[in-house]
Parts: structure tokens; C-alpha cells; sequence
């Protein structure tokens, strides 16, 4: 039998190698190695991140309140008053239920009063009644008796009473209602407030002679009377007005004044005497920042009628009236 050298493999041997001498290559280890060390390289060559610095918080915010020195207050608007508005005086009848306008009829607006105040400061409507005609039997005197025989403006009140030979004021609607109006308590006695006397002494630099405390208001003001200690020939009287916040506010009445008589020129019909009890506050009200009153001065024949406006410390005369009443 021939024997055959070198016999051939089966196919699957064959492959069976070949696939081992491909997986048992000594290039996959040193491809390996190689990346390896790339990727080393790489790792080594990147900067180390630095640690982040720890961040401070921040100081708080302190929002400073504007002082009131540097936010200064706007001061109120002051009202503005018309001409027009102006108030005027009258008095009553003897049944106190209609009011008799002083002024000419033909010099005002009369339909134009709406309002009348009352003793003690209250303020209440009037309707106008028409032009009332002279009588007969006009005696020319400003009194409740006299009251019809009187020509003029008539009104009517809506509620209260005028007391008799009582004068009033009477106003617009606008301005009442422009104002703030207070009520009032008669005091009528000499005043023992010394501190309030020795205040007025050294604002007005003049010695006091009577000091007369009149009214009480219910916001808190005094209304007084101070006569001072005459200086030559001079003689000075003075309404003096303490509002609620202590302000003083001065209405001046000055006088000639004779030594060897002692005697005042202030009201002829008074032999110039002062009689407190002869000054009547008809209203006290506010007007903006500013008062205002009604001052009734009475003596022996008549009575003078003032509207006081407050202005820098003063009351200015802004309205001036008349009654005439003889020796009734």
C-alpha cells in the first residue's frame, strides 16, 4: 500500500488556524498599549481645574428714611376769598324768627345771603323774603321794636331764634362753606392766666392795665381783652385772640387819651370807658391757616360791627358796620 505523504487537512483544521494566528497577533497588545498611553498623555496635558474661591454675600442694603429736614412739608393751599362773598350785619325782629339786612339792598346781592349767625357761634340757613318798604311810624333806630317800620332786606331763618336787639352776621354759601366755624362759651371775667398777661406784655411792649378773659371756643382758642397803661396821649386797646395751637393774634384800637381828665376817646357815648361785657364775638371760624370773628363793640347809641381776617399776627378790619339805636 502507497503511502501519501503530506496528506491533506480537512478544510475546518485549516480555518481553525488561521483564525488563531489572527487573534494570537502581536499587534492588538501593542495597539492597546498605544492608546492607553495617548490617552494618558492627553489626561496629563489638561489643566487641573482650579477650586472655585467661595463667593461673599453681599452686604445688605440699608434704604435711609428721608428725615423731615429733608423732605420739607408743603404748606396748605390758603382758600382764596371773593369780594363778592363778603358777609354783612343785620338784627332781628322782637319775635327773633326774621333777620333785617343793614346795607342798602341796592348795594349787594341780597338773595345771595343764604346764612345768619346765631349768639354762641352757631350758623343756620335764612330764605330771602324780599325788599321790605319804610313805614310810616320809622324811628331810624336799628331795634327789634323798630324792626317793620325799617326798610331793607328781609329774611327768614329756618331754625333758632335772634335774640332781641341781638345784631348778626349774614353770609353766602360760599363762604360758609370756605370756613370751619367754632362754637363759643361767654367767660366775661378778669383774666387770672399771668403767664398768657406777661407774654402779651413783652410782645407788645406796653404795660397792661385790665386783661379780661371773653370767650372760650370749643377747638381750644380764648379770646381776650387786654387795655394797657396809656403812654403820653396814647392809649392802646387790643382783642387779643389765643388760638388752639397758643398763636396770638391782635385787633388794635388805639385812642387819644387826656392825663387831667382821664379820659379815653374810644366811644364818645361811652365817656370812653371800657366795659367788657359791651364786646360781643359774634363767630369765630377758620379759614385755611387764618381766622376769622365777628366782633359787635355796643355802647350807649349803637354798636360798631366788625369782620376781623387773620394776616401775619393780625386781625385786619375787613368789613365795617353800623347801628344806630339812640337812648332806647
Amino acid at each position: 500500500m502507497e503511502v501519501q505523504k503530506n496528506p491533506a487537512r480537512p478544510t475546518t483544521d485549516k480555518n481553525r488556524r488561521l483564525r488563531k494566528r489572527r487573534t494570537s497577533s502581536p499587534l492588538i497588545p501593542t495597539l492597546l498599549i498605544l492608546l492607553i498611553a495617548l490617552a494618558v498623555t492627553v489626561t496629563g496635558c489638561q489643566k487641573p481645574e482650579t477650586p472655585a474661591e467661595p463667593v461673599e454675600p453681599l452686604p445688605p442694603v440699608v434704604v435711609e428714611e428721608p428725615s423731615a429736614e429733608e423732605v420739607p412739608e408743603v404748606p396748605e393751599a390758603q382758600p382764596v376769598h371773593e369780594p363778592k362773598d363778603n358777609p354783612q350785619f343785620g338784627y332781628g325782629d322782637e319775635q327773633g324768627i326774621f333777620a333785617l339786612l343793614l346795607s342798602d339792598p341796592k348795594t349787594v346781592n341780597p338773595e345771595s345771603y343764604t346764612h345768619l349767625s346765631l349768639p354762641g357761634g352757631a350758623v343756620t340757613e335764612i330764605k330771602y323774603e324780599g325788599i321790605q318798604p319804610p313805614g310810616p311810624n320809622d324811628t331810624v333806630m336799628d331795634i327789634s321794636s323798630n324792626f317793620k317800620q325799617r326798610y331793607g332786606a328781609v329774611y327768614r331763618l329756618a331754625g333758632g331764634k335772634i335774640p332781641e336787639n341781638d345784631s348778626v352776621t349774614l353770609m353766602t354759601a360760599p363762604f360758609v362753606s370756605a370756613r370751619t366755624f367754632h362754637n363759643l362759651t361767654k367767660v366775661g371775667t378778669p383774666s387770672t392766666d399771668q403767664a398768657l398777661l406777661k407774654k402779651i406784655e413783652a410782645e407788645k411792649k406796653m404795660v397792661m392795665k385790665h386783661f379780661w378773659h371773653l370767650y372760650d371756643a370749643e377747638n381750644g382758642a380764648g379770646i381776650y381783652l387786654a387795655q394797657f397803661e396809656p403812654q403820653a396821649d396814647q392809649a392802646m386797646l387790643t382783642l387779643v385772640l389765643r388760638d388752639q395751637e397758643d398763636a396770638l393774634w391782635y385787633a388794635y384800637f388805639p385812642a387819644n387819651y387826656v392825663k387831667e381828665l382821664d379820659l379815653y376817646s374810644w366811644r364818645v357815648d361811652d365817656g370812653g370807658e371800657v366795659h367788657p361785657e359791651s364786646f360781643i364775638v359774634g363767630w369765630l371760624a377758620d379759614f385755611g391757616s387764618t381766622p376769622e370773628l365777628a366782633l359787635y363793640w355796643r355802647g350807649a347809641e349803637g354798636e360798631v360791627l366788625y369782620w376781623f381776617r387773620g394776616d401775619n399776627g393780625g386781625l385786619l378790619k375787613s368789613h365795617e358796620g353800623y347801628r344806630y339805636w339812640g337812648a332806647y
